[in-house]
């Protein structure tokens, strides 16, 4: 075999292994033996349930019940933990980052959207559509060359398919204030990319290529709040996220989401809450 040949055979294995650690498939039944308390991960997961038992699956301050067949969202850093039956089926994808970049445009929502409805009922015949790709993907990660880009359209499938499930359960109320303005969609994602370090409406109205005038009443017609309240509404939702994983001390929360301050997060929080962060912590590991 000719070196250049060699090198390029060397490479391609290389890259396969390294989309073997980018991208997870694991499969398992009951509680998993590795974490025995409250954890969070570095991955976008996926998640989907097949059970007849009784449990639960708590993810970041709210415990959701599981039932029947479901998919349930995880995204980074949300501390999670699972109490389950010992027959029931778990299949978890768990996309890195970086490629969670390449296909997050498939989400039909913003972050914020699927944080508050993390879970979505399914049917026998939606739970086997998505189970057939969960297991194609788990056959091409253990093949011996990977088809990434095949593993990442199969991924699309599976985040466009839920999208479509969740418009078909949900409210349209709560569905149709995410589409009723196009600017109103993509200042909720860009939300979703800037509010740690930017909190003002005029920055997220010069992006939009609108005033903020115009933006502020666009929010109080379709999400029935001002502008500047959405913002800190977001803001508090991952000051929360993260007060509950015990490992992480307020300072560096407080660093980590744009306060230069511990003192200012305190009453920024407690402004919204009515609960200083300590408190709130303290509240949520006495449940």
């Amino acid at each position: 075999m000719a070196k250049k040949e060699k090198n390029n055979t060397l490479n391609l294995f290389k890259d396969c292994e390294n989309n073997r650690k980018e991208i997870l498939y694991y499969e398992s039944k009951g509680n998993p033996k590795l974490y025995t308390k409250p954890h969070s991960h570095q991955f976008f997961t996926l998640i989907l349930i097949e059970t007849n038992e009784e449990g639960y699956h708590l993810i970041g301050e709210e415990k959701h019940p599981v039932k029947g067949m479901q998919l349930h969202y995880l995204f980074p850093d949300q501390l999670h933990y699972w109490e389950v039956g010992p027959e029931t089926k778990i299949y978890q994808l768990m996309i890195n980052n970086t490629n969670f970049e390449l296909i997050k445009l498939a989400l039909r929502f913003n972050q914020s959207f699927y944080e508050k409805n993390p879970v979505i009922n399914l049917t026998q015949k939606y739970f086997d559509y998505l189970l057939y790709e969960f297991k194609e993907i788990g056959r091409e990660l253990n093949s011996d060359l990977i088809l990434f880009e095949m593993i990442c359209s199969r991924i699309r499938i599976i985040l466009q398919k839920a999208s479509k499930i969740i418009e078909r359960q949900l409210p349209s109320a709560s569905i149709d204030v995410y589409f009723s303005s196009s600017i109103i969609y993509a200042f909720l994602n860009l939300i979703d990319i800037h509010y740690r370090e930017e909190r003002e409406l005029t920055f997220y109205a010069k992006k939009l290529n609108v005033t903020a005038n115009y933006l502020g009443i666009l929010c109080k017609k379709h999400l029935n709040q001002p502008g500047n309240k959405v913002i800190k509404t977001r803001l508090i939702l991952e000051a929360k996220r993260r007060l509950v994983v015990p490992a992480l001390s307020i300072k560096e929360i407080a660093f980590d989401l744009g306060f230069k301050e511990q003192a200012h997060f305190t009453n920024f929080f407690k402004s919204a809450t009515g609960m200083t962060p300590s408190e709130f912590r303290m509240n949520i590991h006495k449940q």
